[in-house]
């Protein structure tokens, strides 16, 4: 959908402008610094005036040095663990602190090159300035290398790319209430996109515990949903878009019309969502995922019946029978019937 992508790009290109802007707000600060300072700053190294222009004659290639380093680390890393993570990549992209230095690595470095042109000649403002990007923020970024690496690795973990995901579908749910069709829009896009993005790391993770990580957390996202659902103006349930182009809804045209009066088109999409999993997971004879998959529409169908949502309890008991039937159907080919007593106890409980 071009809407969609549209949508994406407007929000991409205004976080990667306010981290830039930010970096140069900081590099500007360090100038007013190094111009209001009464002082020249070198006169502490003990230097002599006329060996000033050597303390930044080996500067570039340092700075370069560590911009490469830096960079490189940083693209080897993530393009590495964005094979069995694909959302990877574009999560690392959002991400502010990691851009924000790289930014100050990238502008300190050229601010580096135009100071050459003023060492024939040093004034107090240019010799403060050679001592701020030298000989503090240059072993400031130098320490803080190592640092960025190990955050690089601890960033790329299943569980840290799970959690920032579903803190942005969180995000996207308590900001819901609005009555501007371009916000609700933007919205609906954030809510699909975080739980599609959800939906392949299923697809993707080879390990139990991640896989049941994200099983939960696509329940306690419908789960928060209800909790608030309430309090969204009518016009947030028309179905623009974003929602009609997800591939969850492009069978489901004959059903618009319900779908906008019963106020369910978020619990279609996740329990869609939930039943394609069940599904793969009990080909796979991970019955303990499959299982948790059930325990999942128990906790919401209970949820929904404590906030009197009638329609979504409907849903939650079709999609328990069209478990059981799934579990019917693998039954009688694999001769394993554990998934439908499985499926039947969550039942039982609802």
């Amino acid at each position: 959908s071009m809407v969609r992508m549209d949508i994406l790009t407007i929000i991409d290109s205004r976080r990667t402008w306010s981290v830039l802007l930010l970096a140069i707000l900081v590099k500007l600060s360090l100038l007013v610094v190094a111009a209001v300072t009464p002082i020249n700053m070198l006169d502490f190294l003990g230097v002599p005036a006329e060996g000033h222009s050597l303390l930044i004659s080996y500067a570039p290639e340092v700075w370069l040095t560590l911009l490469a380093l830096v960079f490189g680390s940083l693209i080897i890393v993530v393009s590495i663990a964005s094979e069995n993570t694909p959302k990877l990549i574009d999560l690392f992209i959002r991400d502010p602190r990691g851009r924000l230095y790289i930014w100050l690595i990238m502008l300190s470095c050229l601010e580096n090159i135009y100071l050459q042109v003023f060492t024939a000649s040093l004034s107090r403002f240019v010799s403060n300035l050679i001592l701020i990007n030298n000989y503090v923020l240059l072993p400031f970024f130098v320490l803080l290398a190592i640092p960025y690496t190990y955050y690089i690795l601890k960033y790329t973990k299943n569980a840290n790319v799970i959690d920032r995901i579903f803190k942005e579908n969180l995000e996207a749910i308590v900001n819901s209430v609005s009555h501007d069709p371009a916000i609700i829009r933007q919205n609906h896009h954030a809510l699909f996109e975080t739980i599609n993005q959800l939906h392949d790391l299923l697809q993707y993770i080879q390990f139990k515990e991640p896989k049941g990580d994200i099983i939960a957390r696509l329940g306690g996202s419908v789960r928060r949903y209800l909790a608030v659902k309430r309090t969204f103006p009518d016009p947030y349930f028309k179905l623009d878009d974003a929602i009609c182009n997800d591939i969850s809804f492009r069978t489901l045209q004959e059903k618009y019309e319900q779908i906008e009066k019963e106020k369910s088109f978020y619990e279609q999409k996740v329990f869609r969502v939930l039943g394609t999993t069940y599904l793969a997971l009990m080909k796979e004879s991970h019955y303990e995922l499959a299982s948790l998959c059930g325990h999942e529409l128990y906790e919401t169908g209970e949820a929904a019946a404590r906030v009197n949502d009638q329609p979504v309890v409907k849903m939650v008991i079709v999609h328990f029978n069209t478990f059981l039937r799934y579990g019917i159907n693998h039954a009688l080919k694999a001769r394993e019937i554990r998934n439908v007593y499985n499926t039947i106890y969550h039942y039982s409980q609802l």
